[in-house]
């Protein structure tokens, strides 16, 4: 169960990773082109991938806790 904890943080944090750069590339692709309303909803959708990988981070943190503390016992 925890292996599968962090297998899935590890998958969350390349979605948002990718999310993360497909947003910041189409930003720099419309600072070149003349349609700055777009950018609005890239710009949010860098922000929702950032705190993504946050909430990410703190499952990965916690998991990664949790297996210390499971060594601890067993040890």
């Amino acid at each position: 169960m925890l292996v599968s904890g962090l297998t899935a943080a590890l998958q969350g944090i390349q979605l948002n990773q990718d999310r993360f750069a497909s947003a910041a590339d189409r930003i720099a692709r419309h600072t070149t082109m003349d349609a700055p309303e777009d950018v609005t909803r890239d710009l949010v959708d860098l922000k929702t991938a950032r705190y993504g990988m946050r909430a990410i981070l703190a499952v990965f943190r916690a998991a990664d806790e949790m297996v210390g503390t499971l060594l601890d016992v067993l040890a």
